[in-house]
């Protein structure tokens, strides 16, 4: 019914590099990652209206604005994207989802160093991370694409289900860009 996904960091790395070029940075190159999980979170709900908006933080160092967030409605859930590219003291990254049966918690000063924390009825658990986001997420996708060839079944990161998270990316893009809700499968390329 809900999900709350705020990463607050610095990506004025990219200065100097083609990254400068590109005018929805944060929500289109950066942000397709948290859309995509969101739709992971959401299941076969369908989002109904996404709203963005972003802005040039006055201490950034790059062209891009670096400031993004965006709220998504549901029929009877919501979300929202909250990403803070030019945080340079006390970086976090938290994620929130809450459903019915439970909560789901992580939280940490940055992608590689999180606590998860998962709420029931039953009580907490918290179980011990193994491994980074950045190398092994890559490596648990790419295992999952050979696994279904070798199985002869289809991914569970499949093509076709990466089309709603595209979805949602160039919703937000356009809606950024536009000043205004935008309702998700009609930007059928990203904006600008």
């Amino acid at each position: 019914m809900a999900a709350h996904l705020a990463v607050h960091w610095d990506h004025n790395w990219i200065k100097g590099t083609p990254f400068e070029r590109i005018p929805s940075l944060i929500l289109s190159d950066f942000g397709v990652h948290w859309f995509d999980i969101l739709c992971a979170f959401m299941g076969d709900q369908k989002p109904t209206r996404v709203f963005a908006s972003r802005a040039r933080s006055a201490s950034q160092k790059v062209v891009p604005p670096l400031l993004s967030q965006v709220l998504i409605e549901y029929e009877s859930a919501q979300a929202t994207l909250v990403f803070d590219a030019d945080v340079r003291q006390g970086k976090s990254d938290d994620t929130y989802v809450a459903g019915p049966r439970g909560t789901l918690r992580s939280t940490g000063p940055s992608l590689e160093k999180q606590k998860v924390t998962l709420y029931t009825p039953r009580g907490q658990a918290s179980p011990v991370l193994k491994g980074s986001w950045f190398r092994d997420g890559f490596h648990g996708t790419m295992a999952e694409l050979l696994l279904a060839v070798e199985e002869r079944r289809e991914p569970s990161n499949n093509a076709r289900d990466n089309l709603n998270s595209l979805a949602l990316c160039f919703a937000a893009c356009a809606s950024a860009r536009r000043g205004e809700p935008m309702k998700p499968g009609t930007v059928r390329r990203l904006p600008g």
